[in-house]
């Protein structure tokens, strides 16, 4: 078959000068020279005569030219392309026709009909006998992507879909052969792991023949604690020809950012025992800074977002009551209501308010000897054993009672009926809270020359 075309592989951005002499040309001297036949592409794309090549028709090479960048690994193709939508020659009547003009027709159709024939022999043929597409171990360029289930995948396509991938590693292979006898159904597999393992991830062959899960047979853990393999129907009698196999593996995926969706993961897929908290502290949470860095942290009110706003717009009376001390700090509880209950908290200014009536009302230091002390001073006269304070408003007093005498005796006193007596050899003073319900408080003492020396007291209630 003849050669209609040479493919190279460029070296470097040096490597622009290539032979084509291997492709059939026109002889010289006919109106067709060898430039107008050549097309010449790099790594697909077409290239222009004159601007980007040039032919050399005596040493018959085709030259880069030099302001055209090539570099290593490059793809030049030189092809002879005969136009066939005009006639070389157009013949007309009562001419004379000459050898060269015969042969240049000629030409033309010769060297169309072995691009033809090359362009066949280099299409993509069904092959029959094995039923699939023969690409003749070429490689393929110019298809679109694929858009349909069945349709051919291009490269681009396929490496867009891996983006960011690592290879899937095999940690861990389980493997042991048994022999069937027709009869037994239960095998024992001591060596395998007893963990992570269920019905699908388990392979089981019976003569080279995959055995389907949870319908050719069970996994289980039974009392013994060894993994069990229970068939439905007994495996056939031979050596060894039941095969049991467990792998265990890890996918290392990098996706590029905003990849991973909802839909990227399955419900409940993701164990928690497969993310990583080695070294965390207890209680903490994976937390991130927005800038591409995570940590594991014990999360705070500040790392979740508008927190304060959030708390700040939640009114106490929605919350739980508290079942213990509430520490405030040691800081004051302001704006608070005026109270309308017993159990009501109460403002500084309502107990203020409240303790000034009471003093007003029921407090006071009264003294009951000053209406009394005629001589100025200050108390009763000498040898006032008795006396009566009246014209008091009704209700509790608190009394005090100065006596004053000489000698070491059993002094008493009594005010408004109740009692008091010591023996002492001074002054000396008893208290007393009475009621007052006549206006009227009296008091009296008695024992050797003891007397009055004067009463205070007021009302406290």
């Amino acid at each position: 078959m003849a050669v209609t075309s040479v493919q190279y592989t460029i070296s470097g951005p040096t490597d622009k000068t290539h032979a084509y002499g291997v492709i059939e040309m026109p002889p010289d001297g006919l109106s067709i020279v060898d430039s107008d036949l050549l097309v010449v592409s790099i790594n697909g794309s077409t290239l222009t005569l004159n601007t980007d090549y040039t032919v050399d028709s005596v040493a018959e090479n085709v030259i880069i030219d030099a302001s055209y960048t090539v570099a290593a690994t490059d793809i030049l193709v030189i092809e002879r392309e005969t136009g066939i939508d005009s006639p070389y020659v157009d013949f007309t009547n009562n001419t004379t026709v000459d050898a060269e003009e015969v042969d240049l027709a000629l030409l033309q159709l010769r060297f169309k009909l072995q691009e033809l024939e090359s362009d066949l022999s280099d299409l993509i043929t069904y092959n029959v006998s094995g039923d699939y597409w023969d690409g003749k171990s070429r490689k393929t360029q110019n298809f679109e992507p694929a858009t349909a289930l069945s349709g051919l995948v291009t490269l681009g396509q396929l490496q867009a879909e891996l983006s960011g991938t690592q290879t899937a590693t095999v940690e861990e292979v389980n493997y042991a052969v048994r022999s069937g006898d027709n009869s037994t159904t239960t095998f024992a597999l001591p060596d395998f792991p007893i963990t992570d393992v269920n019905n699908e991830s388990f392979l089981v062959f019976i003569d080279g023949v995959k055995q389907k899960p949870t319908v050719d047979f069970t996994v289980s853990v039974p009392g013994t604690g060894q993994l069990t393999v229970t068939f439905l129907t007994a495996p056939n009698t031979g050596s060894n020809n039941v095969e049991f196999m467990t792998y265990k593996g890890v996918v290392q995926t990098g996706l590029d950012s905003g990849t991973l969706d909802g839909d990227a993961i399955i419900d409940q897929t993701v164990s928690p025992d497969a993310i990583d908290d080695e070294g965390a502290a207890a209680n903490s949470y994976l937390k991130t800074d927005g800038a591409g860095s995570n940590s594991w942290d014990i999360l705070t009110h500040s790392d979740i977002t508008n927190w304060d706003s959030a708390i700040g717009n939640t009114k106490l009376n929605t919350l739980s009551p508290p079942d213990n001390i509430v520490d405030c700090g040691s800081q004051i509880l302001d704006n608070v209501g005026t109270p309308t209950a017993d159990d009501h908290g109460a403002t500084k200014s309502y107990v203020d308010s409240a303790v000034s009536s009471v003093a007003t009302n029921y407090a006071g230091t009264t003294s009951f000897m000053e209406p009394y002390d005629t001589d100025s001073s200050g108390s009763f006269s000498s040898g006032t054993t008795s006396t009566s304070i009246t014209g008091l408003p009704n209700g509790v007093y608190f009394v005090n009672v100065t006596l004053a005498g000489g000698g070491a005796y059993v002094r008493a006193a009594v005010v408004n009926g109740i009692s008091r007596s010591w023996k002492t050899a001074s002054s000396a003073a008893a208290t007393y809270i009475v009621t007052v319900s006549d206006g009227t408080i009296s008091a009296s003492v008695s024992g050797g020359s003891t007397y009055i020396e004067n009463i205070t007291g007021f009302r406290i209630a």
